[in-house]
């Protein structure tokens, strides 16, 4: 069955990516996702007066959020951790103390190593709408939102883009290829994405057309024709987000 959902994959995406380095693992992340997205994505961090990364839904089972190697490694990087159920958010680094929020102390795990962690700060949220709102308030530019695959990831990531704009997507994503995968993935095309990686054959990467060579988003709004679906996912040749 694995292998005909990973055929389905390879007709529909034909250019994508799939990266394998479980053997490798990462810094921080034991499935070595940081390595990947850092790697990939390290002159937008290098260039960007602030990163922005929203872990949203983070899966329990992997104790160490991804979040660590950027705090690590990029200075002007800010995170932003939090769980639809929950009505806390957490926040790390993020300067947001000159506008109106109930901070509150909590003990809840971030899924950051105490190295990290100790920057934590909580608040109080009322909906995953409010907290969206907040930070598009200072008018953040998001560089990466990683967040969990389930039925909602569809709609949590309509109401994001109506607000935010990032340059990257991760997806938490086991499910090779079926109706509900492919139809987030279609969404993100249409939005502007490059369906960039498939990592581990666990997780999707997504990068915003404009963020790889500059081709407006706006171009990528029209995709009926199932030709075009495979072009958008082609990593193009002047990527200028790899290390030079």
């Amino acid at each position: 069955m694995d292998k005909i959902k990973l055929l389905f994959l390879k007709l529909n995406y034909p250019f994508l990516k799939h990266v394998n380095i479980r053997s490798n693992e990462g810094v921080f992340d034991l499935e070595g996702i940081d390595i990947h997205i850092f790697t990939t994505l390290y002159n937008i961090f290098k260039n960007n007066n602030h990163n922005i990364i929203f872990d949203i839904d983070r899966p329990i089972k992997y104790n160490l959020s991804i979040s660590n190697l950027f705090l690590d490694m990029i200075p002007n990087a800010s995170v932003v951790i939090f769980d639809q159920l929950s009505d806390i958010a957490i926040l790390n680094k993020l300067d947001l103390e000159n506008i109106n929020i109930n901070f509150i102390n909590s003990q809840i795990d971030g899924g950051l190593i105490p190295e990290f962690a100790h920057n934590n700060k909580f608040i109080n949220i009322d909906s995953i709408n409010s907290l969206f709102k907040l930070i598009a308030s200072q008018s953040a530019l998001c560089t990466l939102v990683a967040i969990n695959f389930n039925n909602n990831t569809i709609a949590t990531l309509a109401v994001f883009f109506t607000l935010i704009k990032s340059n990257s997507i991760l997806i938490y994503n086991t499910k090779t290829f079926d109706i509900e995968t492919n139809a987030l993935r279609t969404f993100l095309l249409k939005k502007g994405f490059v369906y960039y990686s498939r990592i581990n054959n666990k997780h999707d990467f997504f990068i915003l057309s404009e963020s790889i060579n500059g081709f407006p988003s706006a171009q990528f709004n029209v995709l009926d024709n199932s030709t075009l679906t495979k072009w958008i996912s082609l990593p193009p040749e002047s990527d200028y987000t790899m290390p030079r």
